[in-house]
């Protein structure tokens, strides 16, 4: 799958310090799958490094647009 990142996500990612292999295994392995407002985006969460990883994304025909990438603290706020 390709993943294509926003110029949002790419700056939450590098703020972040989110890899993209990281960003790829949230996708395609979720532990969590929800809607979001936006009809044609998705979310999914799923925890790596003691850490949870929150990808908000789109899907194309062949490829996935990432939109934002946040971590959920404990609290489950995002940072």
């Amino acid at each position: 799958m390709r993943i294509v990142l926003s110029e949002h996500a790419k700056e939450r990612i590098k703020e972040r310090n989110i890899s993209l292999s990281e960003v790829r295994e949230v996708i395609e392995n979720p532990e969590v799958k929800a809607p979001t407002r936006h009809r044609r985006r998705r979310r999914a969460m799923r925890k790596i490094n003691h850490r949870t990883l929150d990808i908000i994304y789109e899907e194309k025909n062949d490829y996935v647009i990432v939109i934002t990438c946040a971590i959920l603290d404990k609290g489950g706020d995002k940072s």
